[in-house]
């Protein structure tokens, strides 16, 4: 079998890791259908060598469609273990969330939402929810986060530790809840990479009426991606598909209004209505300090989705910020 009949997925280049023994061949991509390899498996590449790539901005490889799922994995595992680590600095960990949630969202996108690709979702998720148990420095990671191009990897990332964060402090929510909403927020614009990039990436003032009308799919889109997976519970598929509702019944994709809206749903939705706010986008390539976009989010909202997860966001975001 020649390499034109090889499912090829990209990762970026600093998913190599120097000086160690790589696991698969990973290959360079010369045009679009021509890939040579760069390395074979088992070589070791050094850091020299991965550098002159890098100034040569060259920051994506290619591993064979089948290699993907190792990368992925790795990558969780480093955030994981720097999750739980009283020595990495805060930035460093944010720069590994965003290096794992990155190949994870290449997973999804190359190769489909698996089960072992839930299991992967799953285990990230645990390390925002390790993360915010420890009442990390909420303007520290949201800096680190703002460094990185990925807006949906940044936000998905923001909204699962804003989501947790919030739910901790609510009565009557119990562990297995606050997983749920730690996994549905790092999953819960995972719909927008099975739409069109000029639409996801541009402006949502830009978009004209039918492409706004297919950018409002993108609930339905993720709630498709996950669902039929036995592990998936089913709040997380509620989350996905509600976190763009809204209390007036102003929101999408069914413009149901509060009372059907589920409560993690709206913990979600508190999250990503906030977190766009802080973190640069397409949309919004201007960032408001925290203080301003809490002001900024009381003010602009028509009513707050529930006075409870208001408070609660607000108690949240005390202990982080002092």
């Amino acid at each position: 079998m020649g390499l034109l009949d090889i499912e090829m997925v990209p990762i970026g280049i600093d998913d190599l890791m120097p000086n160690s023994p790589t696991e698969h061949n990973v290959y360079i991509r010369l045009s679009a259908d021509r890939f040579v390899t760069l390395y074979k498996k088992d070589s070791i590449p050094s850091s020299e060598h991965l550098h002159k790539y890098k100034t040569k901005d060259i920051d994506t490889l290619w591993v064979e469609k089948s290699a993907m799922i190792t990368f992925v994995k790795k990558n969780v595992t480093l955030a994981s273990l720097a999750s739980r680590s009283a020595t990495v600095a805060n930035n460093k960990k944010a720069a590994l969330f965003v290096k794992a949630t990155d190949s994870m969202f290449k997973q999804i996108e190359y190769c489909g939402m698996t089960g072992k690709t839930y299991e992967q979702s799953k285990s990230l998720a645990e390390s925002f929810f390790q993360y915010a148990q420890d009442n990390q420095d909420v303007a520290t990671l949201i800096d680190s986060l703002n460094e990185f191009d990925s807006w949906i990897v940044r936000r998905s990332i923001l909204v699962s530790f804003f989501s947790v964060c919030i739910a901790m402090e609510l009565e009557n929510i119990g562990t297995t809840q606050i997983k749920s909403v730690s996994v549905a927020g790092l999953l819960h614009d995972i719909g927008l990479i099975k739409l069109p990039k000029n639409i996801v990436t541009r402006p949502l003032d830009q978009l004209t009426n039918e492409e706004m009308q297919i950018y409002k799919t993108h609930p339905d889109r993720g709630r498709e991606l996950v669902d039929g997976i036995d592990a998936v519970h089913d709040d997380v598929l509620t989350i996905i598909h509600q976190h763009h509702e809204r209390p007036s019944g102003s929101g999408y994709p069914m413009g149901i209004n509060k009372s059907k809206i589920h409560i993690l749903s709206q913990i979600v939705a508190t999250a990503d209505e906030f977190s766009d706010l802080l973190l640069k986008a397409p949309h919004r390539p201007r960032v408001l300090p925290i203080e301003l976009a809490m002001t900024t989010y009381i003010e602009n909202n028509e009513s707050p989705i529930n006075k409870s997860i208001s408070r609660a966001f607000g108690l949240a975001l005390k202990k982080r910020m002092f």
